[in-house]
């Protein structure tokens, strides 16, 4: 097998931030983030009557994949009296189009998501603090998660991405306390997580012997 990768990608990023006050500011932004990959895979046998390498289309393909992520973002960080707390708020637009030779169509996904975030924290006496906070974040499937031409580990092993995959999304409360002594500290931590869209990976084993290795979304994740 042959692998040939050609790949471009482009980010513009404008951020302003205001500080209003001694304790308090205001941040903004935006962001867009293209992607542009080809990927080939020429897949050959062996003619050793002619000893030449022959193109085998069964196997071979062309993947064409596009990302284009555009956000827009804002902070808000202030103080009031004890407590200091952050709130944030960010909307993202995500175009992405994976096209296949080995596949029928166009594999497209177009969302929007917004993704809010807040953090408060509250000093009790010179050396406590207590701090919560929640966000929601994503992961995106990589291309080797979402490219569907088949991998060749062994003769047994034949692995496929999954051009449909959604991205991961993670909901996450935090709780945490800290107690400082001098120059050192300990903090105690606790944490709860739910990801929605779970990505993982299962196997089917053919009539053959072979092991299919597939990439799927599952439902939830708790951590």
């Amino acid at each position: 097998t042959l692998d040939g990768e050609n790949e471009n990608d482009f980010r513009f990023q404008v951020d302003y931030v205001y500080p209003f006050s001694e304790n308090g500011k205001l941040e903004t932004g935006m962001m867009s983030r293209i992607e542009k990959e080809e990927e080939s895979l020429d897949f050959r046998d062996y003619d050793q009557a002619s000893d030449t390498w022959i193109p085998n289309e069964q196997y071979s393909s062309f993947t064409d994949f596009r990302r284009d992520i555009h956000a827009v973002y804002t902070t808000y960080t202030n103080k009031l009296g004890n407590f200091s707390y952050m709130a944030g708020l960010r909307g993202e637009y995500t175009l992405r189009k994976i096209d296949n030779t080995n596949t029928e169509g166009t594999s497209e996904l177009k969302r929007f998501d917004l993704f809010p975030t807040a953090h408060i924290s509250y000093p009790l006496g010179d050396n406590n603090e207590f701090m919560t906070s929640f966000s929601r974040r994503i992961n995106r499937p990589g291309g080797w998660d979402l490219d569907p031409s088949p991998n060749y580990f062994n003769r047994y092993t034949i692995r496929f991405g999954n051009p449909d995959l959604k991205p991961e999304y993670t909901n996450s409360y935090e709780l945490g306390y800290m107690r400082r002594f001098g120059r050192s500290y300990v903090s105690l931590d606790a944490f709860h997580r739910v990801t929605n869209n779970k990505i993982d990976r299962y196997s089917v084993l053919g009539d053959d012997g072979v092991y299919f290795l597939y990439t799927d979304n599952f439902d939830k994740d708790y951590a």
